[in-house]
């Protein structure tokens, strides 16, 4: 009984792996949104403006806003990656989760 036990379970943990090996295979829809950028240098101009964390509130729901803040802490759970930004004394907490835009590697890469 022991030994049938211990082979299921081995073949448990195969079945994830190969799982695992499927989902980094697989085409990035993310490639090029994200990893070790270059330094900016000033090069050129960027047309955005960054937000302080400390100003961050429900007012700005649902509109596309810049952070420039420290990695704190992250974590993935599955399909998703929770990370918290610190700027100064301030935090936010932040979700990833997979989509049509963000791919598993990327979340991967986050949560390192």
């Amino acid at each position: 009984m022991d030994k049938k036990q211990g082979y299921k379970s081995l073949e448990g943990q195969v079945s994830n792996v190969n799982e695992a090996d499927d989902e980094i295979n697989a085409p990035d829809i993310s490639s090029g949104k994200y990893g070790n950028a270059p330094m900016n240098q000033s090069k050129e101009v960027p047309n955005y403006k960054f937000i302080d964390v400390s100003v961050l509130s429900t007012k700005l729901k649902e509109q596309e806003i810049w952070v420039r803040a420290r990695l704190h802490t992250s974590r993935a759970k599955g399909k998703q990656c929770f990370f918290v930004l610190r700027q100064q004394q301030f935090t936010v907490q932040c979700i990833m989760c997979v989509s049509e835009e963000i791919s598993k590697q990327m979340i991967k890469f986050a949560s390192r």
